[in-house]
This record gives structure tokens, sequence and C-alpha cells, in this order.
């Protein structure tokens, strides 16, 4: 899988999914991978409109399946996690994308509903 997704392309995700019922059926999990990925890049406009874009990924999916999500959201911070430590040897690991005010927001719903599933 790579990283570094054009701007057009989120655009166009975060359009897409604000718009469309049937995201879910279009949307493969590897694409919300990748815009987790994208969370590392150091241009700040770039960081704004991948969160925006996942905001709309994750309210246009069902709570029943949001759950699922948790294992690809683990994964995609821990690579992330990888990839700023191997750009910077020793100190604090700062992923810019976390960096933000309020940058969980769109995540939050994701971990609520798999807590809610798990003492259900």
């Amino acid at each position: 899988m790579t990283t570094g997704c054009s701007d057009v392309w989120l655009l166009a995700l975060k359009l897409f999914a604000a718009s469309s019922i049937c995201f879910l059926l279009w949307l493969r999990l590897e694409e919300v991978q990748r815009i987790l990925l994208d969370i590392c890049s150091k241009i700040a406009t770039y960081i704004l409109v991948a969160w925006q874009a996942l905001s709309s990924v994750v309210s246009s999916v069902p709570k029943e399946v949001l759950p699922t999500y948790i294992k690809l959201v683990r994964d995609a911070a821990s690579t992330s996690r990888d990839k700023e430590r191997r750009k910077k040897k020793g100190g604090p690991v700062l992923i810019p994308g976390f960096c933000l005010p309020k940058a969980l927001q769109p995540l939050l719903p994701i971990f609520l509903q798999a807590l809610d599933s798990y003492y259900r």
C-alpha cells in the first residue's frame, strides 16, 4: 500500500462520503487506512483535508460496523508512529496529524462503539 495520495483524491473522497448513502459499499478498508497513514504529512492543509475526509467516512458508516475499524486505526497509528520514529532518532515522537486540536474527534465514534459493543 502506498501513502501520499493527492489533495484532489482526498477532496473527492470527502465530497463522495458526504453525499453518498452507499459509501461503505464503495469504500475499502485500505482507503481508510490510507487516510490515516497520510496524517503524517507535514503540510497542515493536507492534514486538515485528511481529517475532514475521515470524519465524513466515519459518519457514513453504520454504528454496528464501526467496531471493526478498531484494528485498522490501531495499525495505522502504529505505522505512523514507526514512520516518525525512523525520521527522527531520539526524543519524543510526534505525529503531526494527532497534534492538532480536536484531532481525535473523527476517531472517537469508532472507539465509543467498540466500547459499547464490548460491554453489551
